[in-house]
Parts: structure tokens; C-alpha cells; sequence
């Protein structure tokens, strides 16, 4: 996870995706965490085996952008990166044009 860590903080990402627990059980909230510290415009998706209420709930507070439970259907998860990279073109656009 060290590895992921580290290459957030020294590049700039339009998505990351992370399961949900990589070395330790929920750890993948501090790659989405650290994600959004970096790069708040960043699209953070996780990606369970075990989905359960409390995870749902911290993935909401931690602002995740999506939660999936494996095995994913390729096409849904696809579907929701596009969609919340439009959203976010949209979204800076708009301040684009605000600011003007």
C-alpha cells in the first residue's frame, strides 16, 4: 500500500480505484483518503468482496465518488467513471466561466 501511496502523492490522477481492504481490513479508505488530499478533482472509487453497512456509511463520510462490490460488471464500472469525469469537466467548466 506504501507503493500506492506514494505514487498518489508524487502524480496527478484523474481516477483511483482501490479495494476496500488491501494489506489490513478498510486501509483502502486511506488511499481514497490521501487521493482526495492530493487531488480533490480526483474520481475514487472502491471496490469490495465483503460489502456491509459500515463500510457503505464510511465510504459516504470519506466522500468516495463509488462503491462496487466484486465481482463488478465491467460496463457498470466504466459507466460510472465516465459519468463522474463528465461531472467533473461540467463542474470546472462552469467555475472556468464564473471566474471570467
Amino acid at each position: 500500500m506504501s507503493e500506492a501511496l506514494a505514487a498518489i502523492r508524487s502524480h496527478t490522477f484523474d481516477v483511483v480505484l482501490s479495494d476496500l481492504n488491501i494489506n489490513a481490513e478498510g486501509d483502502g479508505f486511506t488511499v481514497i483518503y490521501t487521493a482526495h488530499e492530493v487531488n480533490p478533482a480526483c474520481v475514487t472509487i472502491l471496490l469490495t468482496g465483503y460489502p456491509a453497512f459500515e463500510t457503505a456509511l464510511q465510504a459516504i463520510h470519506t466522500e468516495v465518488d463509488d462503491y462496487f462490490v466484486k465481482p463488478v460488471y465491467i460496463g457498470a464500472l466504466l459507466g460510472a467513471i465516465e459519468r463522474k469525469l463528465l461531472a467533473r469537466a461540467s463542474l470546472e467548466s462552469l467555475r472556468e466561466s464564473h471566474d471570467d
